[in-house]
Order: C-alpha cells, then sequence, then structure tokens
C-alpha cells in the first residue's frame, strides 16, 4: 500500500475545499510553506501535476488532481462518519441535514423538534437552501430534496396550487383557464428550471409579464400583497389560504400536481440509522 502518500492527502483536500493556498493553511493551522512543501511532495511521488498555480493567487486542479481529491473526499467523509457511529453510539454524534427553503423554514423546526424526543443526545445541524448540496464533498451528510410528480409517496407531499390575492383578482381578473395565464403577471423562484410550470402548462412557460424572488417563502409573500400569481406548495400558504388571504385559482387542473420530498443520503450505517430516525420523527408532527 502507498502509506507514504496518505500524510499528504489531508493538504491536498484543504486546498480543493478553500481553492487558496493561505486560507488551506490557516484551516491546517499551518503556514502556507507547508502546504505547498506537501502538495509538491505529493506529485513528486505520483509523477503528475494535480494542482496548476495560474496568475495571481488563481489555482486550478487538473483532471488527476481533482480524481485523487474527490476519490479521498469519499473515503474521509465515511471514515468520519464510522468514527462517530462507534464512538457516539447511534442515538448520538451530529445529524448534518439539508433541506430546501420551504421544507426548512416550515417544516423542519418540528422535525428538529420531535427528533430531539427520541434521541435527547443527538446534535442536529440544519441548512436550508434551493441548491443542492453535494453530499459526498460537502459539510452534510443527508438531504430531503423535493421533485415535482402526480402520485404523493415519499416521505411528505403536498399539492401545488395557483394562487392570488383578493386585490389582485379584483385588479387583474381570474384566468378563466390555463391558456390564460400568460396574460397574467407570474412569480417565481429566481434561478428556478420551471418544471412545475411545464408539468402543469403541458409545455415549456412562456411568460411575458414575470417577477422573480429568491425562494417560495418570498414568492408567497408576492402573491400576499397583489403582485400577481403563484404556483405554491399547499403546505406553504396553508394558513393565508384558511384565513381567505390567498385565493385558489384553477384548482381542477392544478388536482394531479404536487410537489414530493424525500431523503437522500451517503451510504452509511450511521446515516442509515439516521434516516430512520427522521422518518420516525416525521410520523410525529403535523404537517
Amino acid at each position: 500500500m502507498n502509506h507514504h502518500l496518505f500524510t499528504h492527502l489531508p493538504f491536498l483536500a484543504a486546498l480543493y475545499r478553500h481553492h487558496s493556498f493561505t486560507k488551506a493553511a490557516q484551516s491546517l493551522h499551518v503556514s502556507q510553506t507547508a502546504v505547498t512543501y506537501q502538495i509538491k511532495q505529493l506529485e513528486t511521488k505520483l509523477g503528475s501535476t494535480l494542482v496548476l498555480r495560474q496568475s495571481g493567487s488563481q489555482l486550478r486542479f487538473t483532471a488527476d488532481g481533482e480524481s485523487l481529491v474527490r476519490q479521498y473526499l469519499d473515503c474521509e467523509k465515511r471514515l468520519n462518519l464510522a468514527i462517530e457511529g462507534l464512538s457516539h453510539g447511534k442515538n448520538r454524534g451530529t445529524l448534518r441535514l439539508s433541506t430546501p427553503v420551504d421544507f426548512g423554514s416550515l417544516i423542519a423546526p418540528n422535525l428538529v423538534k420531535s427528533l430531539r424526543k427520541l434521541a435527547p443526545e443527538l446534535k442536529v445541524e440544519l441548512h436550508s437552501s434551493d441548491s443542492n448540496v453535494d453530499l459526498m464533498h460537502d459539510h452534510w451528510d443527508i438531504a430531503i430534496r423535493s421533485r415535482i410528480g402526480t402520485a404523493p409517496s415519499g416521505l411528505f407531499a403536498s399539492p401545488m396550487c395557483l394562487l392570488a390575492s383578493l386585490e389582485y383578482i379584483k385588479q387583474q381578473g381570474a384566468p378563466a383557464g390555463l391558456s390564460q395565464l400568460h396574460r397574467h403577471t407570474i412569480l417565481l423562484r429566481q434561478g428556478s428550471a420551471l418544471r412545475s410550470w411545464q408539468q402543469l402548462l403541458g409545455a415549456p412557460p412562456e411568460f411575458a409579464h414575470r417577477l422573480t424572488f429568491g425562494d417560495v417563502l418570498g414568492m408567497r409573500e408576492a402573491a400576499l400583497a397583489g403582485l400577481g400569481i403563484a404556483l405554491l406548495p399547499e403546505f406553504v400558504a396553508r394558513r393565508e389560504i384558511q384565513r381567505g388571504e390567498l385565493i385558489k385559482l384553477l384548482p381542477k387542473q392544478c388536482q394531479a400536481l404536487t410537489v414530493q420530498f424525500d431523503i437522500t443520503r451517503i451510504d452509511t450505517p450511521q446515516t442509515e440509522h439516521y434516516e430512520g430516525l427522521i422518518r420516525q420523527a416525521f410520523q410525529t408532527i403535523g404537517q
């Protein structure tokens, strides 16, 4: 085995994470010269260039460097999870969970509360973002991710609804059918691939009038303010619908469309146990 190479790999990993010799050195509490030396030693022993130094402080990993460091990070992550399971026990340690913003804001707090009852010694780190994280190479070990479908499945499913405020409907009228939506201002999430709209309309959407927001909570607030029509999961606006502040439009056309949330994780015994805890905790909370 190439044991003489292993001592260099944490330095390569730190450089990959921070993309800076200075920041990599700071994270490892060593000098920048030490990081440079370790990378050079590794390249010399392998007979391969792993990192290209470019003008200024810029750097780029070669294909060999990218392949090696990602394989190392894969092993490092699995090993850390195995050690955590052995050291802390299955109901201890740290559950590092990433969720979409809507789920993280409206459902995750009660989920964490339920997890604390099931496993009081388990620490939970929660991350909410509508960008998918790379579980193998980022900080997070388990993710709850969403997709649009036509049949409820997975951990949790919620109907999708076209919503507008009474103020908007009084001013602009309500669409009589999907074909009339192009006449209205449509509220969208920034960076969205519009898959839900495409599934609803049966074709790529073309909206002349649109406003974009950072996440679905921003879209909900914009709909409440009478700025346009939003396509949202029902659970995001349940209270506003019940209070009559947001009105469902074209409910028959939307009734088959759902957003589905399910768990994806690194395949280790510890994350398998954490997934079981999440599913068990989810059964005890009201959505």
